[in-house]
């Protein structure tokens, strides 16, 4: 008696080759959408990065220049009118302006630059920005912002948020420690990166102050609180040790992790 046609061996065989067939190009399938989906998010990311240089290029070659112009044309102004002395005046408050404005747009240039996207670029900027900041002013600044440091990439929205949170606690000693002395530096410890700022001013109740910031600020990204909310929203964290007539002492601490670009 014959057996039946799936008893056989090269029923059994097909099967088996049919199953090994199926089971590879379901792989096969699989694998090309995986590939096609990582190329199409890093064309993605590469037209993210093309945008950025030319949002950077465009606002240098456009506003850059006219902001230039118009610094040029106002201290050749002031330089004609000498004679009714411009000083307080308004050719003086648009050269002000206008400096003003090329320095920020230098700010606006140095977030959307996807060059600058690495720990060592926001390190020099740090260094070269503190030490403008506290020019002609009676507060004398030490900066500790190596050169050689690991290569780790940052996110602009990493680079955006410490930088302002930065940017607030130099304010912050400025206009209301009474400090004469500011120092700022950046490190890598154990992991992190930490950023402080310190100054030797009259200091203030942490807890205190903290407190009144938060209900104040409503949550918003300005004053104290806005420190603290930038740095929780990169995953990093803002410690302040401060007390009346001791100084303050502003800490940012982001780990190394949390800063890779995704």
């Amino acid at each position: 008696m014959l057996p039946f046609f799936w008893e056989t061996w090269w029923f059994k065989s097909s099967l088996i080759a049919a199953v090994c067939a199926g089971l590879a190009l379901a792989v096969t399938l699989t694998l090309r959408r995986r590939h096609r989906l990582v190329l199409e998010r890093l064309e993605r990311g590469h037209e993210i990065e093309r945008e950025r240089t030319r949002i950077a290029r465009d606002m240098h070659d456009e506003i850059g220049s006219k902001l230039a112009r118009i610094s040029y044309l106002s201290e050749v102004a002031k330089a004609e009118g000498k004679s009714f002395n411009p000083a307080d005046g308004p050719l003086d408050s648009l050269s002000r302006t206008a400096r003003e404005l090329l320095q920020s747009l230098d700010r606006m240039l140095w977030a959307v630059n996807p060059r600058n996207d690495s720990l060592e670029k926001l390190s020099a900027y740090f260094n070269r920005y503190a030490a403008e900041y506290f020019q002609n002013t009676p507060i004398r600044c030490q900066l500790a912002f190596p050169e050689n440091l690991p290569a780790v990439q940052l996110t602009a929205e990493t680079r955006h948020n410490i930088f302002l949170a930065f940017q607030e606690a130099l304010a912050n000693a400025l206009k209301h420690s009474g400090a004469t002395k500011v120092s700022a530096q950046l490190a890598c410890n154990n992991g992190t990166i930490e950023i402080s700022v310190a100054d030797n001013g009259r200091g203030f109740s942490v807890e205190t102050q903290t407190e009144f910031a938060m209900k104040r600020d409503g949550g918003e990204h300005l004053g104290l609180s806005g420190m603290y909310h930038r740095l929780q929203s990169i995953g990093g964290e803002c410690q302040i040790r401060s007390s009346p007539a001791e100084g303050t002492l502003v800490k940012f601490v982001l780990p190394l992790h949390q800063s890779h670009a995704q």
